[in-house]
């Protein structure tokens, strides 16, 4: 079994204890990368798993979920995240310039094709909008990911993020 389809089946395996095992240690990331930041509709929560994100915001906000995880999204569904099914590592579904907030916390641990994943990211935000991404610490590469973000967005701020460092970033050129 390839380790995409590994870890796939691991996030459908765990959907039933994923919230109490993360849920606090995601809403202290949530609220260490947002507070301070105007999050404009649409907005894509992009490896959203069970939209722990949505309970976070606990408004309605028109918000959009993807992930791999065929059951981690029947949860976010559920929660009022408009959800689909995508491969992180491919073209995402989604139309050029479409979204204003890009949110991605925690989930580049789990991309093979990081560039690729940045590319998309920078094709479906609009051009003046932002991307909040954190990734874990313990297996990132710092100076050779900021090189690689560079090459697609301009770094607005970096911030610890507990077990996560994370990153503002915006789309202008």
């Amino acid at each position: 079994m390839a380790k995409s389809a590994r870890v796939r089946q691991d996030y459908n395996l765990s959907v039933d204890s994923y919230d109490s095992r993360y849920r606090e240690i995601q809403f202290e990331k949530f609220r260490i990368m947002l507070s301070g930041i105007e999050l404009k509709e649409p907005i894509l929560d992009l490896g959203c798993g069970t939209g722990l994100l949505r309970e976070f915001l606990g408004r309605k906000v028109k918000l959009f979920g993807c992930d791999f995880s065929e059951k981690m999204l029947e949860k976010a569904k559920a929660r009022g995240e408009i959800v689909s099914v995508c491969d992180l590592n491919k073209k995402f579904p989604y139309e050029n310039d479409f979204f204003n907030t890009v949110l991605s916390f925690t989930v580049l641990q789990n991309v093979k094709d990081v560039n690729n994943f940045l590319k998309e990211a920078k094709r479906i935000l609009k051009k003046d909008g932002i991307f909040v991404l954190t990734t874990l610490k313990k297996t990132t590469n710092e100076k050779k990911l900021i090189k690689l973000i560079e090459k697609y967005f301009v770094v607005q701020e970096i911030t610890d993020c507990g077990e996560d460092v994370g990153f503002i970033l915006n789309a202008n050129e």
